[in-house]
C-alpha cells in the first residue's frame, strides 16, 4: 500500500504550464464510490464558491473531476491565484487556472494548473499553487470520509474526554463519530472517538512540525489508530506479552503486532534483510529504534 507522501505527477498539456498535486491516500475500509461521491461534492463547493468556476466534468468510471480552463484578467498587475515567478519588472495580465482531482490506487490527487501572462515578454509562465484550495477540498473530504470508521486506538494515545484528559488504553474499540479543523491557537485536526458506553473522547493532531497538511495529518493519526484486528493476526504463543501491549510497554520476543499495539506504527521502517527491519520512533527530538526480527522484537541484553 502507497504510503501518504507519494505524488503522483500530472501534466496538463491543453495549459502548456505548471501543475501541482496534493495526495492523500484513502483510511481502510472507505468505499472508494463513497469516497468518489463526497470528494465530488466538496470539489464542486469549491471550485464554484471559491474559484468561481462554472463547468464540472465527472468521470465516475474513471473517478475523475475537472473544470473548464478559465482565463481572467489581472487588477493592479498582482496574482489573483498562487505565486508568480519572479521575473524583471513583469507586467501581468492575464492568468489562467484549472482544478483537477482523481481517486486512483486509493489515493486522492487534487491538482491546480496555473499560468500567466507577461505581456512584457509576451509568454505565459508558470504559477506555483500555494495549496490553498487543494487543501481546502481535501479537508472538507476526509473529515467528512472518516466518520463511521471502528478501530482501536494504539501507541497510548492521549485524549480530553468527559473527566478531561486522559490516555486512552491501547486496543480499546472505538468509532470515529467526527472530524473537524479548528483554530484555536493553532490549526489542528479534531477527531471524535467514541467507544461502546457512548462516552466520546477528542484526539488532537496539531499542524506542527512533519504535519502541514490535511495529509500528514491523516497519516499522524492513523500511526495511533488502527481498522486492523492486531490480535487475530498473532499467534496464541505471544498471549503472555498482550498485557504489557495495552499498557503502552515493549518486552523481549513480543511479536511486532504487540509492538504496534504499545507504541503505535514506526515513523520509518528500514530492511535490513529478507528477515529484519530497523522500526524508528520520532518522540519530539529523540529517536528511539527497535529490531524486528523474524516478526519478533530483539532487544539486545545491554540495551536500556
Amino acid at each position: 500500500m502507497k504510503n501518504l507522501s507519494m505524488l503522483l505527477t500530472f501534466f496538463i498539456c491543453s495549459l502548456g504550464g505548471f501543475s501541482q498535486n496534493m495526495t492523500c491516500q484513502l483510511p481502510p475500509c472507505i468505499d472508494t464510490e463513497r469516497a468518489f461521491s463526497v470528494l465530488q461534492e466538496k470539489f464542486s463547493l469549491t471550485a464554484k464558491q471559491d474559484l468561481a468556476f462554472k463547468q464540472i466534468d465527472s468521470n465516475s468510471q474513471a473517478l475523475t473531476l475537472s473544470t473548464e480552463i478559465r482565463t481572467f484578467k489581472l487588477r493592479h498587475k498582482t496574482p489573483r491565484i498562487g505565486e508568480f515567478p519572479q521575473l524583471r519588472r513583469p507586467k501581468w495580465r492575464k492568468e489562467k487556472v484549472q482544478l483537477k482531482a482523481s481517486l486512483k490506487d486509493r489515493n486522492i490527487v487534487v491538482t491546480l494548473n496555473a499560468t500567466a501572462y507577461n505581456k512584457r515578454d509576451k509568454r505565459w509562465h508558470p504559477v506555483r499553487s500555494t495549496g490553498r484550495y487543494e487543501g481546502t477540498i481535501l479537508q472538507g473530504a476526509f473529515t467528512e470520509i472518516l466518520e463511521g470508521i471502528q478501530g482501536s486506538v494504539i501507541g497510548s494515545s492521549m485524549a480530553k474526554g468527559p473527566a478531561g484528559t486522559v490516555k486512552l488504553k491501547n486496543m480499546e474499540l472505538f468509532t470515529i463519530t467526527g472530524a473537524y479543523i479548528t483554530f484555536d491557537g493553532m490549526k489542528t485536526l479534531v477527531i471524535d472517538l467514541t467507544d461502546n458506553r457512548d462516552a466520546t473522547y477528542k484526539v488532537s493532531v496539531p499542524f506542527l512540525g512533519n504535519v502541514d497538511n490535511i495529509c500528514s495529518a491523516m497519516k499522524a493519526f492513523f500511526s495511533k489508530f488502527t481498522t486492523r484486528n492486531l490480535k487475530a493476526e498473532v499467534p496464541h504463543t505471544y498471549d503472555y506479552y498482550w498485557a504489557y501491549a495495552v499498557e503502552g510497554e515493549i518486552m523481549d520476543g513480543m511479536h511486532q503486532n504487540q509492538v504496534r499495539a504499545a507504541l503505535g506504527e514506526p515513523d520509518e521502517k528500514i530492511r535490513v534483510n529478507k528477515k529484519t527491519e530497523q522500526w524508528i520512533y520520532h518522540t519530539g527530538k529523540s529517536t528511539r529504534k527497535l529490531t524486528i526480527a523474524g516478526g519478533e522484537l530483539h532487544i539486545p541484553e545491554n540495551s536500556d
